[in-house]
């Protein structure tokens, strides 16, 4: 269900499906491709390069060309790199692994670590350092055959990074600020003096200088931690990283680019020309020239940093679609890591799309017609894009940024268009399409939400919030007031909700539950489903697919009684996100990219239909009329054509576009509602327009 408007909002239309079977089973598209990489480092000739979701890349030939170094991985998201001597460490979600070959295969080396996220790696002598979640540090001294932990956690945050100067060792924090700590002596104290921020995201230790860098910018110790100083001239953005070379520190910045200081930080330089992604989260040093990495891929500098060039040959994997939206003919996939992607040839081609955006974990997307909605993870909020993605704009809810995990834009019998938007810290209403925020937590027991949907008519409104760990609430009030609707429920962890028909289902660790009477009651309907944990909705009218975890996409058309396995062809791999086109439907997966399959190959009796095409182009009367609020507008088309189909009120003036795409020969349906209390009974007109077929007729709504 989309909804499409260009003049007046509150227009809701139903796309319906061509009558066309091009493909047997699942095809993988084209994308969306990118890389995030995290780090860097070099070992003798060879550059390595740690990605987070595509593992490590190896270059032999100076960043010339790339190839996948992943023998003896299991887990593709790679956070740090350290070389020390012949031996290379990575670090990331799965533990630490090690290389004795130069990246030909990798071992576990975790024995003894009790975390196995590692966001940080480093070395002093004999001494390996690994910085992980909940505030642990760990130490080996047999080159990472087994770990011990240094002292007790330094705080309850995760450990970012590590730097050493001499003996000392300090310890940046994400909310715990800075610690310090000595070789040999496994205790921590914070030095935090000066300090005006306590997120320290990077550290560096370089000619007598300790840098921090920090989400309130850069401070600088030269008393080796006693006490720190801001020293920012020149800086335009928070830090990610430092790296230095020779009396020159760099900075890689979070959207400015690269910076340069050779003073201690007291001015910083920026060398950024050439370098089309400033966003930069990692950087290293050959003695000939300088790498930078960004989520769209590496940079190399010949001449110290005066210019950039993209050197990214065969560096590229599939990404993870945490999210799709169907808007007209551009199909949009938020991944976990690189931003935005759009397509308007159904996947043949992906671009980037992430000007403005500087959240690069998209969770969730919505339209309305106009605008674009995406809710980011990792503390970012909403943006806001009104041109198809091209530019994208901060919308904030308050002043503590959140994550948010669902969006829904509701057309109800409510005046005005409403934006919920369900985050870490409740749900969020915005009535004026995104530029001021409500909290409306009311009633709720559950902050965590991560999922929502809504049931309107011209009656009344009823929203739903899928919560984390309490089941699903209702609010009937546009989201004043919220009251539990779990009964039947036997999960409590919601992991998506959908509309289907007159019912309202609920994706859970259990399978799915369906309720017909506004979250009243709930009912188990999982006859035929195989994969029992659901994360991932889509519906088509009385047609309902379901995403799970363990890879299969199922199909219900009675309303949830049974479900048939639809995933003939498809990857084995966690079902993220589901979306319709008027003649696919989108998944979007963990580590596969986005795969399409046409619906006609998946609905019962459409196939059997496809003999029968339309052999003229034709628009018929639509039914009800008079109507109130919906009516059904079907026309055919004998050949591929581009189609419009537009309504306009009595004066001549657009009130919406219906259709607006390339369509394929066959038949179709549209439903046309007004959940508008401001567009007023009478007469409208809605035409049609393929090729030289142009056909106008009449609707009358009656309220």
């Amino acid at each position: 269900m989309k909804i499409t408007s260009r003049v007046l909002p509150m227009l809701l239309i139903i796309f319906s499906l061509p009558l066309q079977n091009l493909y047997a089973q699942w095809v993988q598209t084209s994308g969306p491709k990118g890389a995030y990489v995290s780090s860097i480092a070099f070992s003798g000739t060879n550059i390595f390069a740690g990605t987070f979701g595509g593992g490590i890349y190896s270059s032999a030939d100076n960043s010339t060309s790339w190839t996948q170094s992943n023998n003896g991985l299991s887990n593709y998201e790679i956070l740090c790199l350290l070389v020390n001597g012949n031996d290379i460490y990575s670090g990331g979600n799965g533990g630490i692994l090690k290389s004795t070959d130069n990246g030909s295969s990798w071992t576990p080396v975790n024995a003894g670590l009790t975390d196995y996220t590692v966001r940080a790696l480093a070395v002093a002598g004999t001494h390996l350092y690994a910085g992980c979640n909940y505030g642990k540090i760990f130490t080996s001294t047999n080159n990472g055959s087994s770990w011990t932990q240094v002292g007790s956690n330094v705080s309850g945050a995760s450990v970012f990074s590590i730097a050493i100067t001499d003996t000392t060792i300090f310890a940046g924090t994400l909310g715990g600020g800075i610690f310090r700590s000595t070789v040999n002596v496994p205790s921590w104290v914070p030095v935090d003096t000066g300090l005006n921020s306590y997120n320290v995201i990077s550290l560096c230790a370089a000619n007598g200088y300790v840098y921090a860098g920090t989400s309130a910018g850069v401070f600088v110790s030269t008393d080796n931690g006693g006490s720190w100083n801001s020293r920012n001239n020149g800086l335009m953005s928070g830090v990610n990283l430092f790296a230095y070379n020779g009396s020159s520190v760099f900075a890689g910045t979070n959207g400015g680019g690269i910076f340069v200081t050779t003073d201690g930080g007291l001015n910083w330089t920026p060398i950024s020309n050439g370098l089309t992604n400033l966003y930069v989260y990692a950087i290293a040093f050959n003695s000939s020239e300088i790498l930078a990495g960004t989520n769209s891929g590496v940079f190399i500098s010949a001449n110290n940093g005066s210019s950039w060039s993209l050197a990214n040959s065969g560096l590229g994997y599939n990404l993870s679609a945490q999210s799709l939206c169907v808007k007209g003919s551009n199909v949009f996939a938020g991944t976990g890591a690189c931003g935005m992607f759009r397509t308007s040839d159904n996947g043949d081609q992906w671009f980037q799309m992430n000007s403005g955006l500087w959240s690069f974990w998209i969770s969730t997307l919505d339209e309305d017609g106009t605008n674009i909605y995406a809710g980011t993870g990792s503390s970012g909020g909403v943006f806001i894009s009104s041109d198809d993605g091209a530019n994208w704009q901060f919308s904030k809810f308050t002043n503590q940024l959140v994550s948010t995990w669902a969006i829904k834009v509701i057309h109800s019998n409510a005046p005005g268009t409403n934006i919920f938007a369900g985050s870490d810290a409740g749900v969020f209403l915005s009535t004026d399409l995104g530029s001021s925020w409500a909290q409306v937590n009311n009633g709720l027991t559950d902050t965590v939400i991560k999922s929502l949907a809504v049931i309107a008519n011209a009656v009344d409104t009823n929203i739903f919030a899928g919560t984390s760990s309490n089941g699903v609430f209702r609010s009937t009030d546009n989201g004043k007031n919220w009251t539990a609707a779990n009964t039947g429920l036997t999960s409590a962890s919601i992991f998506a909700l959908a509309v289907s028909g007159n019912s309202l289902f609920a994706g859970t660790m259990n399978g799915v539950f369906r309720s017909t009477d506004n979250g009243t009651n709930w009912t188990e309907v999982d006859s035929g489903l195989t994969n029992n944990v659901v994360i991932s909705f889509a519906a088509n009218g009385n047609e309902l697919f379901a995403g799970t975890f363990s890879g299969g996409i199922f199909l219900s058309t009675n309303n949830g009684i049974s479900w048939s396995n639809v995933s003939s062809g498809f990857t084995n791999t966690p079902v993220q996100s589901l979306d319709i086109s008027s003649s696919y439907l989108f998944a979007g997966t963990v580590g596969s990219g986005v795969w399409k399959r046409p619906l006609t190959d998946m609905i019962t009796g459409i196939d059997d239909k496809k003999n029968n095409l339309p052999v003229s182009f034709s628009l018929y009367q639509n039914y009800p009329n008079p109507f109130n609020p919906t009516t059904t507008i079907k026309y055919g088309i004998p050949k591929s054509e581009f189609v419009t189909i537009k309504v306009y009120d009595e004066m001549g003036r657009e009130i919406s576009t219906l259709v607006n795409e390339e369509k394929s020969a066959g038949s179709y349906s549209i439903k046309f509602g007004v959940f508008n209390k401001s567009i007023a009974s009478g007469i409208y007109f809605y035409r049609m327009q393929a090729g030289s077929f142009s056909e106008t007729k009449k609707l009358i709504l009656m309220k």
